[in-house]
């Protein structure tokens, strides 16, 4: 549960080359440690990027 004020974030990193087991573990740390900087609850996936600009 997340305390008052604190909001739940969705991070999706889409590689320019395959990510190996290290590099995947790299991103779900940076991930949590977003969460921790903007006092929230971030989850993380490693795919396309759907919609956006960018998509």
């Amino acid at each position: 549960m997340l305390p008052p004020g604190a909001a739940a974030m969705h991070v999706t990193v889409e590689p320019l080359e395959p990510l190996g087991a290290a590099s995947r573990w790299q991103v779900t740390q940076e991930a949590e440690r977003v969460g921790q900087s903007l006092e929230g609850e971030v989850s993380s996936t490693i795919g396309t990027v759907g919609v956006g600009p960018h998509a």
